[in-house]
């Protein structure tokens, strides 16, 4: 579904990611994780646009999207839920979701409005709220809410669980899950590397730009030296 083929994109005259080659295919969870400063976040806004390559390819399906505008990749359905979420604090909860859904008609919009809060039914309770007032795993599940209001296929999740409670950490991991079930393909940038391996079908691993291993979800995760070595933590 996704391919990135050599990517490589500088601030000025650093690279921040280099020569960095990695695939999503349809249905699948992939893990992306490494220590803070190896570029993952900088591959995801490379992704969606946000940033311009200075080399390399970014393949979605059968199109080179390389270079896209985040406008044109949300419409050929790539959306990114943001590390801090990064919502509009002053706008309630349903508004927040009507803004996101603001590429496709008014009776669509209406429609994934529904499906929306079917699948989170706490954003239907506080759908009158000031988006500035949710808890942290309110606000986590209203940026995956509003990515999804604009019809994505696939998502990009950076950091999803930075700065929850253990027990909204589960609930995150559930939905991630759950999302793969219902048919979406998900890439996730995230710190709490062993938990996200357990549920990734395929998993790549980043240090100081470039990518250093890749596997399945669980081979990674039983790789004790690359924790050590690469994350700092000892198996």
């Amino acid at each position: 579904m996704l391919t990135v083929d050599g990517l490589t994109t500088t601030y000025g005259s650093i690279a921040a990611i280099r020569d960095v080659s990695l695939r999503v295919d349809a249905g699948e969870i992939v893990g992306l994780i490494g220590p803070n400063g190896a570029g993952k976040s900088t591959l995801l806004n490379t992704t969606v646009g946000l940033l311009r390559p200075s080399a390399g390819r970014i393949g979605l399906e059968d199109r080179d999207v390389t270079g896209s505008s985040p406008d044109a990749m949300l419409r050929l359905g790539v959306a990114l839920v943001p590390e801090r979420r990064r919502l509009f604090a002053d706008l309630t909860v349903v508004e927040n979701l009507q803004v996101a859904g603001i590429t496709v008609p008014s009776a669509e919009r209406r429609r994934r409005l529904e499906e929306v809060v079917e699948l989170f039914p706490l954003l239907g309770r506080r759908r009158a709220f000031p988006a500035g007032y949710l808890s942290g795993g309110e606000a986590q599940q209203l940026a995956i809410a509003r990515a999804l209001m604009s019809g994505a296929r696939l998502l990009l999740m950076d950091e999803p669980t930075l700065g929850l409670a253990p027990a909204l950490v589960d609930t995150v991991f559930e939905l991630i899950v759950d999302l793969r079930a219902r048919g979406r393909t998900l890439l996730v940038v995230e710190q709490n590397a062993r938990r996200l391996l357990e549920v990734a079908d395929r998993a790549y691993l980043m240090r100081t730009g470039a990518m250093v291993a890749e596997d399945s979800g669980p081979g990674l995760r039983e790789r004790e030296d690359l924790f050590e070595v690469y994350l700092g933590v000892e198996g």
